[in-house]
């Protein structure tokens, strides 16, 4: 593990300078995939890297489409539009210029065919939220372009585009921003979601949606002139890798990892880009240890790429052995930094090592001392995760992401050396080198830094228990049922938290290959976690039962309601590999489930879904039990929703919903 000595030389030699330099430059390029200037990026990236002695730097291309497949995962090639104008048509002939940015998704969301040299011109039509067969009563779709409010945008894409088949959609911010000024961002659906209708769509600004709107409700016939060009040669993906080669361990792999086309993509690729740097020069100059392990920047356009990267290697094994995922808004959002662990099916000591060291580089620098610029928050589940490609069944790659929280209203500085970003440089370079370094010598310390950490998080999650059961002690009127369901969750609770833990200590050992060499020190750190979890669980139910005027009671259950005793009967498996493709399961389900995604995507984006639900199934568990483990960390997960979302996954042929016949026919 690296000395004191060591990580200051690593903070000495950090260049904010540098990192803010690169990050201009790369932000005025183009950011999209099959863009141009995110080859130029990548490119200028690479050319920079490949001057620094050490590092095996190049940029890379990687198919994508149909024919590149990574474990479930089938990517259908989108068609990049080189052009996209939209002029609104005004009375006396002339035009005003709504959008003409093909490279920005806050404007063009998608096409999937070309208009001729100087446009088309058609018919808008208001259909409201445009998710309902009421919202087109009266209009006839076909040949004109569909104005709707973003509200639930899954819901009117299909409704607009694959339903009624209008030509194109326009789609305002909905409920999502009160900024009239702002565009949320939207992307059109697979291909293959429309069936053989080629459509279009363009995001427009609350401004920009109120004028339309007010003209068709003013009953004024409005046109408007749309312009496409396609790209040619679409079925690459570029990117960037760079490397610092190992010594005896070199086929292992530890990734740096950042989306480029990602709004913070330029930031963050400058700050790996100065980490490469610099460990490259001080491995050079011998002032830091030999690498065992190989380090692995790898700069992709965004999920898909990852998909078709992960996919251009032989398997998940040798994709990596971790990956570390960055980030970043602006200068200004390092200091507020949310390192969100694995999900609870993947757990690993890798982020309380990420998180000792930027707490470290937060620390030494009394001249910019601020608070410490770390939270540790659970990694959220849902589309926006970055992470979810590297998430695996059966193997995955334990992946930490860390995302920069920008305060509301703070100034974006690039202007002069900021603090916290030196801070994090250094932070994410010790933690990186550390993992690349780590020998089977280090693991006592790891495993004893680790059961000092599992005690703490095991007395946080009782205080937590303890925190969340005081509104039920403070009703006047309780039951003993109630009380009784308290303890048991508090029960509960506890010991999934000690088996979390004790995956965590193993994990380290697994890292290393040895899991069997200290198979004595692990079970005697797992039996003193053993009795912290056993106290600090008998002192809460007697905190409980002393509140509750219960005396010394059994844990039980509350009483099943009717859905829970039909989700005790039945037993879900996974009939997947590799991550669970969420962002196809739009386009894969079937009739009507597709139609209840689209209109509940905003519930399900504040539910447990995706791997956060699919981690718990393993085909022995029932539903029912499968709910309790996911409610122990998310108390406001619906239990309705979730079976709804599974059999939605049941019509894509990714789960299996079976009825276990010895539990119906007791």
């Amino acid at each position: 593990m690296l000395s004191g000595s060591q990580r200051q030389a690593v903070l000495a030699r950090i260049s904010t300078n540098r990192v803010l330099a690169s990050a201009v430059q790369h932000a005025a390029l183009d950011r999209l995939p099959g863009s141009p200037g995110l080859e130029q990026a990548a490119s200028r990236i690479a050319a920079r890297l490949e001057q620094v002695r050490g590092l095996e730097a190049r940029a890379v291309s990687f198919p994508t489409g149909p024919e590149r497949r990574y474990f479930s995962w089938v990517d259908q090639r989108r068609p990049f539009p080189e052009l996209a104008e939209l002029w609104l048509q005004e009375p006396d002939g002339g035009e005003i210029l709504l959008c003409r940015r093909a490279d920005n998704f806050a404007c063009s969301m998608g096409a999937y065919r070309a208009t001729e040299r100087e446009g088309e011109v058609l018919d808008l039509v208001d259909v409201g939220f445009g998710t309902r067969p009421g919202d087109y009563r009266g209009h006839r779709m076909a040949g004109k372009v569909a104005l709707a409010s973003g509200h639930y945008f899954e819901a009117a894409m299909i409704e607009a585009l694959a339903s009624r088949r209008a030509e194109g959609l326009l789609c305002g911010p909905g409920g999502d921003t009160f900024d009239a000024t702002r565009v949320v961002p939207r992307l059109l659906g697979d291909p293959e979601l429309f069936g053989d209708h080629r459509a279009f769509g363009f995001n427009l600004s609350g401004r920009q949606y109120n004028r339309l709107a007010q003209r068709l409700a003013a009953g004024e016939a409005v046109k408007v002139r749309v312009a496409i060009r396609l790209a040619a040669g679409l079925g690459e993906a570029p990117g960037v890798t760079a490397a610092l080669p190992g010594s005896d361990l070199d086929h292992q792999r530890v990734l740096l990892m950042v989306h480029l086309s990602r709004t913070d993509g330029p930031l963050a690729a400058a700050v790996l880009e100065e980490l490469m740097r610099t460990l490259a020069a001080l491995s050079v100059e011998g002032i830091i240890p030999p690498l065992r392990r190989r380090l692995e920047l790898v700069a992709l356009p965004d999920a898909r790429a990852t998909v078709a990267w992960m996919a251009s290697h032989d398997g998940p094994e040798e994709a990596g052995l971790a990956a570390l995922q960055l980030g970043l808004p602006s200068a200004v959002s390092a200091a507020k930094l949310a390192l969100e662990r694995p999900l609870a099916g993947t757990a690993s000591f890798i982020g309380d090592q990420v998180e000792d060291h930027l707490r470290w580089a937060a620390s030494v620098e009394g001249s910019f001392r601020t608070e410490l610029p770390v939270s540790v928050r659970s990694a959220r589940s849902g589309a926006a995760n970055p992470t979810r490609p590297l998430h695996g069944r059966p193997k995955g790659i334990p992946t930490l992401w860390l995302r920069g929280r920008e305060p509301a209203g703070a100034v974006r500085d690039t202007g002069a050396p900021h603090g916290p970003l030196h801070r994090l440089t250094a932070g994410l370079a010790c933690a990186a080198l550390d993992l690349c370094t780590l020998g089977e010598a280090d693991l006592p310390r790891l495993i004893s830094s680790g059961h000092l950490r599992a005690q703490g998080r095991l007395a946080r999650r009782a205080w937590r228990l303890r925190q969340a059961a005081r509104p039920e002690l403070e009703q006047e009127e309780r039951t003993s049922a109630a009380g009784r369901h308290l303890m048991w969750h508090a029960d509960a609770s506890m010991k999934e938290g000690l088996v979390r833990e004790q995956e965590i200590l193993e994990s380290a050992a697994r890292f290393m290959g040895s899991p069997g060499r200290h198979a004595l020190r692990l079970a005697e750190v797992e039996e003193s976690m053993q009795q912290t979890m056993s106290g600090l669980l008998a002192s809460l139910q007697a905190e409980l039962a002393t509140g509750l005027e219960t005396g010394p009671a059994t844990p039980r259950r509350k009483a099943l309601t009717a859905l829970e005793r039909r989700a005790e009967a039945v037993v879900p498996r996974c009939s997947f590999e590799g991550p669970l493709p969420t962002p196809h399961l739009l386009r894969e389900a079937e009739g009507t489930h597709r139609s209840w995604l689209a209109h509940n995507a905003g519930a399900l984006a504040d539910q447990p879904v995706a791997e956060e639900l699919v981690q718990w199934i393993n085909g022995r568990r029932t539903l029912l039990e499968v709910f309790d483990l996911v409610r122990l960390d998310h108390p406001h997960a619906d239990p309705k929703l979730l079976w709804r979302y599974l059999e939605a996954l049941q019509s894509a042929g990714w789960v299996e919903l079976e009825e276990d016949r010895r539990i119906t026919e007791a």
